[in-house]
């Protein structure tokens, strides 16, 4: 995951299934944004929002583009390796 200014997030490893809280929490506190104002911004509740960045809700892709867009940033998926299916 990129910002959209092409500055990196380092990413846990594979095996940590919690990397959103961290990215969510980071991006929220740099740009000094309230989980009321996220949540005026996404139309998604404080409480489920607080409930994501402390790991105990998992969003869904959907929400995480939500969530990404209310503090002006995007998924962006990048291939890493070929895979065979």
């Amino acid at each position: 995951m990129k910002y959209n200014k092409n500055k990196d997030i380092n990413m846990p490893k594979a095996d940590d299934n919690k990397w959103w809280c961290n990215v969510i929490k980071k991006l929220r506190r740099e740009q000094k944004v309230t989980l009321l104002e996220l949540s005026l911004r996404t139309n998604i509740t404080s409480s489920y929002l607080s409930r994501i960045e402390n790991g105990h809700s998992i969003p869904t892709i959907s929400k995480l583009q939500g969530i990404l867009s209310g503090l002006h940033h995007q998924i962006e998926i990048v291939p890493i390796e070929d895979v065979m299916f």
